[in-house]
């Protein structure tokens, strides 16, 4: 599109109200939550997000075939590879040095978090089976 770089975009701050606040908050781990730890993880998300979608048009670009649960689990996971790479380039301007690892170190928490908080009698093997099959490993939960 003509004067549209490939830049990242941000809402403009002053635009938010209480209720969103409220709501991205919980997004903060809660023994660490704060307003400045909120304004960082917007900031993560203005930088993994576009890597996250940018994977999913590669996946229907190379005529991939999965379910939701399955594009989704493998763009959250191959997104970081990307965000690396984007923070890494000479011409990016938006990050800081250190921000590609902190975004990736982020996610990874976030996947141990969900991880500790597994509903009871989860099978991880089988969770371990259908992810390293890419979805597609027959007797697993997404298959009943």
């Amino acid at each position: 599109m003509p004067g549209i770089d490939c830049g990242v975009l941000c809402m403009r701050l002053c635009v938010f109200d209480v209720i969103f606040f409220k709501f991205k908050m919980k997004d903060i781990p809660e023994k660490s939550r704060s307003i400045p730890r909120m304004w960082r993880y917007m900031y993560w998300q203005c930088v993994r997000a576009p890597c996250h979608e940018i994977i999913h048009s590669c996946q229907h670009i190379c005529g991939q075939k999965m379910t939701t649960q399955v594009a989704e689990h493998d763009a959250y996971y191959s997104c970081n590879v990307l965000t690396l790479a984007v923070c890494g380039l000479p011409t990016c301007t938006f990050a800081y040095p250190g921000l590609g690892a902190e975004i990736v170190l982020a996610s990874y928490q976030n996947s141990k978090r969900k991880l500790d908080k597994l509903p009871e009698g989860f099978d991880l093997k089988v969770y371990e089976k259908w992810r390293d099959s890419f979805g597609v490993a027959k007797g697993c939960w997404n298959d009943k």
